[in-house]
């Protein structure tokens, strides 16, 4: 297993109290980040960008699924793409925020 596929399973299936310790010393691969956001977890988030900014695809996956909560902290730490916003725009559109 590389580093990438150890931090993705980290990402996916560590605790809360697991991943909290991991996110603070450690910057994840892109698909790693994409898994943190998919576990709408804010406070995981917040954890993660007090350090590190997180990619581009995890940027669109935060604007397609991410709660409001979520999407405002991303939004005030200036992590927001192009790819994002228009993501969260379609979103935005089809009411689905």
């Amino acid at each position: 297993m590389n580093s990438d596929e150890y931090q993705i399973l980290l990402a996916q299936n560590c605790t809360k109290e697991e991943l909290k310790q991991h996110l603070k010393h450690t910057f994840l691969c892109d698909k790693a980040q994409v898994e943190l956001v998919k576990r709408k977890d804010i406070t995981l988030l917040k954890i993660y960008l007090a350090k590190f900014c997180i990619t581009e695809n995890a940027q669109v996956k935060l604007a397609e699924i991410g709660t409001k909560e979520m999407l405002q902290i991303a939004i005030n730490k200036k992590q927001f793409c192009c790819k994002a916003a228009f993501a969260l725009t379609e979103r935005f559109m089809t009411s689905k925020i």
